[in-house]
């Protein structure tokens, strides 16, 4: 797979970094965009109410009590997690962090978007 991705979206919090680490290597993305997080700004699409307190990521079935068929939780510090993602991917690719609410435009030709060199 390494350079046929253009963007590669990925789950913020689900994966372990250093499986993300491999996983960017491996495929050498332009550019790559963690999802799956809230900074629980009020203007959010997704409820940021879970069913408990506690842990999400303790057991499956805590983590599917939390979820209430919406997603994963977020990270407890997002900005810190990908702040520390960002200079981990960075040997391998760019990461771009996107904000809801905000139009974001691709280039009409791929090759001008600007990422690591595959």
């Amino acid at each position: 797979m390494r350079g046929k991705v253009d963007v590669l979206f990925y789950p913020l919090g689900k994966l372990p970094l250093e499986e993300k680490i491999k996983m960017v290597d491996y495929i050498r993305p332009k550019l790559a965009i963690p999802t799956h997080y809230r900074l629980f700004e009020p203007d959010f699409p997704i409820p940021a109410h879970f069913a408990q307190d506690g842990d999400p990521y303790e057991s499956p079935e805590t983590l599917k009590q939390f979820c209430l068929g919406h997603w994963y939780p977020s990270p407890k510090d997002p900005p810190k997690e990908i702040a520390e993602q960002r200079e981990k991917l960075a040997p391998y690719t760019r990461l771009v962090e996107l904000k809801a609410g905000k139009p974001y435009v691709l280039p009409k030709h791929v090759d001008e978007l600007r990422g690591r060199r595959r």
